[in-house]
């Protein structure tokens, strides 16, 4: 029996696929696959969409793989990053814009007129808090919606993102304090 062999990390694959090799490039694929779709799909909002997005993004990482540079980033911050802004492209190529996005969440609130006990309540409080969201700093809303709507932990956020995982939680952070204070300031106002 021979050693373990040790899987290479993504910047040696990602080197290698440089290179030419396939199976570097299939172990980037089946790495990295689950979370381009993902982010796409989040943003997008549509399974065939998200799909040629990510088609597309494996092949930018193909073609492109030589011109990472693993002193300005990590290969997964690339490579999300090369995602991210792929579904970006997507958005504005259909007109919206890229926070909407991340926005949909609001969808999923429930609707006052199926609930008819307590609507106006509710109505109320939905108001408040997406006015409270909408107040917060894109950058800082889109974080917010990633961990609480889009249940990633700081560090997939981290890797979605680009971002390092300090920043993350001081956004994450930021944001819950404005929207503790606006709709503390609010809630005192009625």
């Amino acid at each position: 029996m021979g050693e373990p062999r040790s899987t290479p990390d993504d910047a040696t694959l990602l080197a290698r696929a440089a290179g030419g090799s396939e199976p570097a490039f299939v172990a980037l694929y089946r790495r990295y696959a689950p979370a381009v779709f993902g982010l796409a799909l989040r943003m997008l909002g549509s399974r065939e969409t998200a799909e040629e997005i990510a088609q597309d993004v494996f092949v930018r990482i193909w073609n492109g793989s030589g011109s990472f540079d693993g002193a300005r980033s990590s290969a997964a911050s690339w490579i999300m990053r090369i995602a991210r802004n792929r579904a970006i492209d997507e958005l504005r190529r259909r007109g919206a814009r890229p926070e909407q996005a991340l926005g949909s969440w609001e969808q999923t609130l429930p609707s006052p007129a199926r609930d008819p006990a307590g609507s106006s309540e509710l109505a109320d409080e939905q108001r408040r808090v997406r006015g409270a969201v909408a107040g917060l700093p894109a950058v800082q809303r889109e974080t917010l919606a990633m961990a609480f709507f889009g249940g990633h932990t700081h560090a997939e956020i981290a890797a979605l993102s680009g971002e390092p995982i300090g920043t993350v939680k001081t956004r994450i952070r930021l944001a819950m304090r404005k929207l503790r204070g606006a709709l503390a300031d609010e809630g005192g106002r009625r």
